[in-house]
């Protein structure tokens, strides 16, 4: 219940949106590819809830690639192709696959898959030996020339995760070998050293450039290839640019086409064209056609076989045991992290694929070595949890409190005032001010903002107060100095945001050039330190109403508990939590 949504996986990420969609108790119910991620379990209880849905009278718009659903779900069929609707059918059991992606695709295709190749055999060009990490063990596996090798297994048995291991996106320990050469696996850029690449199912987070056109993604590993004394031929990169566009079949309107703006066949379609150019001898995919249409997918099928080669291999992971078998040589099918079960040719049948994964059993570990290691793999997990305080909401505040009882035991044992009462009061005192203004930047910070002009705006506040608040000044004096200090904050945070939200300048940009005319403003003001405060004002904050604790010092945490309640606690708080990150 309070793990962080971005930590899930994507399937269990997928089950949130289809429960947020089913609270509103709707009568139509759309949803776009909603088993893209999903595994056979995942479909399976999404198959029930949209069966009792329509059972109890729900309208389902249901859109998907995945032709089995469709036909096991749907009373009526429409497609559309280039954006055109090219008929409406009753699913009956005459109703084929193969008619669908006729259709769809808008010619006869023999197969939606490539044939299979014969295998040269040989040595391996990939060998993966004692691959262990937090959600796999013991995996061993070998890669040979011109094969594509399939990792198969219900959502979260560490299947991607040794994927990414394998080019150091997850930790590790094993030995992986490819073309001979042994890879290092501490980062991404060092297995691509080596011979090894991987394409993320994260298409739009991690595989492509999103402020990026079509030519550049397609052509950024390459760029070196074009230089001419230090700068990169236009004309080179243009050509080779359209070449694998032809190649790949990725439609666009041009070169310069933003890639956000393609649809995501062609999206995976340019990705792979990049891939396929690079000097990898193998290239690991995690769920190839997640989110394209049929069209595509059947490109990106033939792409794979076509450019894995005679010398090269491919790995890929998918949540569709259709396609493992259908593109695959060999399947590896794991459960608990553990690879249970290898299918060869014509053993890799989608009905082998599911039944593996669903009826494996894990051994028990016996030996005392392996309960020492899963020992040590339970200290390193906890290590890794203190260290990474993101989704434990207390780990922050225990290791600052631990910082804060070091740095001031130690000032304690240098100083015999330091615990003293008069001297915690001031500490409390010189810290409200800076607590305040931290707590207001969360404002900025919601918003993925960055404000620099904050400490010369403190500066300016004092030396408006020196005027504002002055010795003498009578209470209503005071209170009209401190609404008028409050007014200036307000007005400089304002022209901030205004000019960052409307003008669209840098946020850096911005706060910097604050930061300059407030300076200027505090020096004009009081070019030398001169003026005292009210002392009613100043003795108000200092007052103690709890020990030596000062009402400023109350204020501030009264304030923080109230805005801490604001902001998980009631809905205009969650809403500026949960969208203010995104301000579209």
């Amino acid at each position: 219940m309070t793990a962080l949504v971005g930590d899930l996986t994507p399937a269990h990420r997928q089950f949130v949106e289809i429960v947020k969609a089913l609270m509103s108790s709707p009568k139509v119910l759309l949803l776009d590819e909603p088993t893209s991620t999903l595994d056979i379990e995942g479909v399976r209880k999404l198959t029930e809830i949209i069966q009792r849905l329509t059972a109890d009278g729900t309208g389902v718009i249901y859109v998907s690639h995945r032709l089995p659903e469709i036909l096991e779900l749907a009373d009526r069929v429409s497609i559309l192709r280039d954006g055109v609707h090219r008929g409406t059918f009753p699913v009956t059991k005459d109703l084929a696959e193969q008619d669908l992606v006729s259709r769809m695709i808008g010619r006869d295709i023999q197969s939606e898959h490539p044939e299979k190749l014969p295998l040269s055999g040989g040595a391996p060009i990939l060998d993966a030996r004692n691959i262990d990490g937090h959600d796999f063990h013991n995996v061993n596996f070998e890669l040979h020339a011109g094969e594509i090798l399939g990792f198969a297994g219900a959502d979260g048995n560490g299947q991607r995760e040794a994927m990414r291991a394998l080019v150091g996106l997850e930790e590790t320990q094993g030995v992986v070998t490819c073309a001979g050469k042994r890879v290092r696996t501490a980062s991404p850029s060092e297995a691509l050293a080596d011979g090894m690449l991987y394409l993320s199912a994260a298409r739009a987070s991690e595989s492509i450039f999103a402020e990026l056109g079509l030519r550049k993604n397609m052509m950024l590993p390459q760029l070196k290839n074009f230089r001419k004394l230090g700068l990169v031929s236009a004309r080179e990169e243009r050509d080779k640019a359209q070449g694998m566009i032809e190649d790949f079949g990725v439609v666009a309107a041009s070169q310069e086409q933003p890639i956000l703006s393609l649809s995501g066949g062609n999206q995976q379609k340019s990705v792979l064209a990049r891939s396929f150019r690079t000097d990898a001898k193998v290239l690991l995919i995690d769920e190839p056609t997640q989110g394209v249409d049929a069209s595509a997918r059947h490109d990106i099928y033939m792409a794979i076989r076509e450019n894995v080669g005679r010398d090269g291999g491919c790995i890929v992971n998918s949540s569709d045991a259709q396609e493992l078998s259908g593109i695959c040589d060999r399947v590896l099918v794991f459960s608990r992290g553990k690879i249970v079960r290898e299918l060869i040719g014509d053993e890799a049948t989608e009905e082998n694929i599911v039944s593996s994964f669903l009826t494996a059993r894990d051994a028990k570990q016996s030996d005392a070595g392996e309960d020492a290691q899963g020992a040590a793999s339970v200290l390193a997990n906890a290590f890794k949890s203190l260290m990474s305080g993101s989704t434990t909401w207390w780990l922050p505040l225990v290791l600052l409190t631990v910082l804060t009882l070091i740095v001031g035991a130690y000032a304690a044992s240098q100083s015999h005032v330091f615990l003293k009462a008069i001297n915690i009061k001031h500490i409390f005192l010189a810290a409200a001010p800076a607590g305040l203004v931290a707590m207001a930047q969360l404002h900025v910070l919601l918003v993925r903002g960055l404000d620099v002009s904050v400490g010369s705006l403190m500066s300016v506040i004092v030396v408006a107060a020196s005027f504002l608040i002055a010795a003498k000044a009578s209470a209503f004096s005071i209170l009209l100095g401190v609404l008028a200090c409050l007014a200036i904050g307000f007005v400089a945070g304002a022209i901030n945001g205004l000019l960052v939200r409307y003008a669209k300048i840098n946020a850096v940009i911005t706060t910097i050039a604050m930061l300059s005319v407030l300076q200027g403003i505090a020096l004009i003001g009081r070019p030398t330190p001169a003026g005292l405060l009210s002392q009613d004002f100043t003795g108000l904050l200092r007052f103690k109403i709890i020990g030596f604790l000062p009402v400023s010092v109350i204020l501030l945490i009264v304030i923080a508990i109230l805005g801490d309640m604001w902001l998980h606690r009631s809905r205009s708080g969650l809403e500026s939590k949960a969208l203010g990150f995104r301000e579209e």
